[in-house]
């Protein structure tokens, strides 16, 4: 299913938290399977600000990506 997809311990935010990746990285490979490119600087800065605005990266992560997949940019891709 697609929450096991974003939250699940097998998925793409798991692997990239795990693997160390960092916060631009974490949110480029989020808009790149989403929205197949990579996010402005003002949406990487808005990224960023997010993920650290909290003390879960991976929650915080998870709420990005399902902001993305709900997005009229995700619809009109897909």
């Amino acid at each position: 299913s697609i929450s096991d997809a974003v939250g699940g311990p097998n998925g793409r935010i798991a692997k990239a938290v795990i693997a160390g990746a960092t916060d631009k990285a974490l949110i480029e490979e989020l808009y790149l399977a989403t929205l197949s490119r990579i996010p402005t600087a003002a949406e990487l800065d808005k990224g960023i600000t997010y993920l650290r605005a909290g003390d879960s990266r991976a929650s915080r992560a998870q709420d990005l990506l399902w902001a993305l997949v709900n997005s009229k940019a995700f619809l009109y891709n897909r």
